[in-house]
This record gives structure tokens, sequence and C-alpha cells, in this order.
């Protein structure tokens, strides 16, 4: 991308306007943080407008760890790999498993579909069965060549009730002075929803992070479409690694979708970086050369720029299943974590950016 030195100047100055309004809240937004043993923590106040350009300052705390080294400053083009049912077959081997099932594929997806009428069941712990779903998925997945964190990004439990009413009751206590009602609500909703789930209940489902050259990607990227009488459209897709295991250690699921492979890379220049950080407002992620810029422009235009949100103060609801109001917590807005990402800028380049996560905390310290 060739870039002419007049137009270099304007996108430079274009994105420094992005820092104006925090600059007058305060001359270094990050002053009330405290660094200590690769950890930051403190208060930080980031700058709201709404849709009738007012703006707001919140103040939001951070709790997270020293944002790691960024990845290289490259973009990568790529193409999507393709797994036969060979491949899938000779994976599900190596893992211990059965290569018999149902199998679909194409250019941007696999699937294996296994026997989800044997014995799901086994005298084992939730925690125990997560590790062994973990294991057994990582294993296939290394036999497929699917790189993937060893960490899963979630690990659930999809069929069983119990699971579910055990985590849906700590969320509300926490966030209700009474919950009953929407509890017996959200009990009569799941039953509906799940209506037509397998038979058997005792199935974990994980769902991992997918690498490229170990560096992790975005599970949900998108880039601009091109419509031109839709300038701000967008094109998301799915990038996914997952399974779901019986906890009598059977493989019942597995699939990828979106899984890429680096055909060329080449640096990125800084006015290319500068371009691509005015194009991504209202995008999750933010394009800068690392994790604590990325704060820095987040908390300069927290409307757009990432998902950070404001606090919120206790407050009665009642909703029309109510016969009397009840409170809903106030909570508090924190920074997490701010990690790097690979996100697509079209449909085959991917870019580094920064994530910056945050949740709500209680005033009993609970966290979302």
């Amino acid at each position: 991308m060739m870039i002419t030195g007049c137009k270099v100047l304007a996108v430079w100055c274009a994105l420094l306007l992005l820092f104006c309004p925090i600059v007058r809240a305060q001359d270094d937004p990050l002053s009330g943080l405290i660094i200590e043993d690769g950890w930051m923590h403190g208060t930080v106040t980031a700058h709201f407008v709404n849709g009738y350009s007012e703006e707001t300052f919140y103040d939001i705390q951070v709790d997270c760890a020293v944002p790691e080294e960024p990845y290289p400053a490259e973009i990568l083009t790529t193409g999507n790999r393709f797994f036969s049912k060979a491949d899938m077959q000779r994976a599900l081997r190596a893992a211990g498993q059965s290569d018999q099932g149902k199998f679909g594929n194409d250019r941007t997806y696999s699937q294996y579909t296994g026997d989800w009428n044997a014995e799901a069941s086994a005298d084992i712990s939730w925690e125990d069965a997560a590790k062994q779903a973990i294991q057994i998925g990582l294993d296939y997945f290394t036999e497929l060549g699917v790189e993937v964190d060893p960490v899963p990004k979630s690990v659930s439990r999809p069929y069983d009730y119990e699971s579910w009413l055990e985590t849906q009751t700590e969320f509300f206590s926490h966030r209700f002075s009474d919950f009953s009602l929407q509890l017996e609500r959200a009990q009569a909703q799941w039953k509906r929803m799940h209506k037509y789930d397998p038979r058997q209940s005792a199935y974990t489902e994980v769902d991992f992070t997918v690498l490229l050259d170990g560096m992790w990607l975005y599970p949900v990227p998108s880039y601009p479409a091109g419509y031109s009488d839709e300038p701000d459209a967008s094109i998301a897709f799915s990038v996914e690694a997952s399974v779901i295991v019986s906890d009598s250690g059977i493989l019942v699921s597995a699939r990828t979708s979106e899984i890429p492979e680096i055909q060329s890379r080449r640096p990125m220049s800084e006015a290319e970086l500068a371009e691509i950080a005015l194009s991504m407002h209202s995008r999750p992620l933010i394009p800068q050369p690392d994790g604590m810029s990325a704060l820095r422009a987040a908390l300069a235009d927290s409307s757009s720029v990432g998902y950070l949100h404001s606090s919120s103060e206790d407050q009665p609801i009642q909703f029309e299943y109510m016969d009397e109001p009840v409170t809903a917590y106030g909570s508090q807005s924190v920074i997490t974590a701010i990690v790097p990402y690979l996100f697509t800028i079209s449909a085959h380049e991917w870019v580094p950016m920064w994530d910056i996560q945050c949740t709500d905390e209680y005033a009993d310290g609970f966290r979302t």
C-alpha cells in the first residue's frame, strides 16, 4: 500500500484527534495506575459521547496484568485450511477415539459427529470431566494439525440442567436483592429451549482459541464489506475449534471453522497502522503499536473504540410479572485484561490488534 507524505500527515493528525477529549479531562489518563510485579491496578477515566454529542467521563478500575509484548507488525495473507474425512479419521484414531460416525466438510469447516447413544455418564466430577474433555480435544486438534491454545476459551455443560441452574443462581444472587421470579422464568425458558436436547446430559463442551503461528485469532473477526450504499457495513465470520465429550470419555462432536494458514507476510508501516486505526471505529479491537497505547485510545474514545462501559448504581426495577420492585445492584466496571489478537482487515488479511476486556464487579467482590 503506497501512501503519499501528505496523506500520512493527514492520517496521523486525524488519529491524534482521538486523544483530545481525554487530554482535556486530565494530562495523563494513566496517572492513576500503579504498576508493580507485572500487574496494573488503579483508576482511569474513560470518555464517552452519546448520539447527541454530549460528553461524559466515567471512572473505570484497572486490575490486570501489564500487556505482553505486541505481535509483529505484519500483514498476514491467508488461505483456508481443508480437512478431509481421512484427516479427521486419522486424528480420531490417534486421540484414542472411534473413527466411525458422520463427517461433513468444505473449504470453510469440518464436522465430526460420533455416537450420541453410547453411555455418557461416569463416576466422575465436573472438574475431572472438564480436564478429560480438554485433553481429548487437544489430542484431536494436535493430530488434525490445528494449533489451539491449551487453555480453553470456555468450558461448559451444554445439556446439564443442574450445572446451568448452579451458574444461573450464582449470577442472580449477586445481581438482584430477590431473584426468585427471574429464576423461575429462566428455568421455564431453559426447558423450552432444550426440549430436543440429547437424551443424556453428561457432556462437556470445550471451545478453544485458535492460534496462527503462535498468535491468538479473534473468534469472530470482521472486515469492511465494501458496499457503496452502506460504507460502514462489515462481514463477520467465526473461527472455531470445539469438541463435545461425554463423561465416559467419548468424543461425540468435533468442529472447526475458518482455520487459516499463512500464504505470505509483509511488514506493516506506521502509516498503514494509522489508517487501519481510523477505519476501526465501532469495532471491538484496537490497532495500536502496544497495549498501553491501545488503552489510551480506548479511554479517549470509549463510545466507539473497544468494549469499555460505564459503571452503574443500585436501582429499583419491576417487570410486568412482578408484584413488588426489587433492587438491581450496581456494579463497578473493571478492566481485567489487555491482550493481543490477530484481526481481519479483509477476507484473508490479518493484522495485530488489542482487545481490552472489561467486566462488572459487584460490592461483594463478585465479577461477571
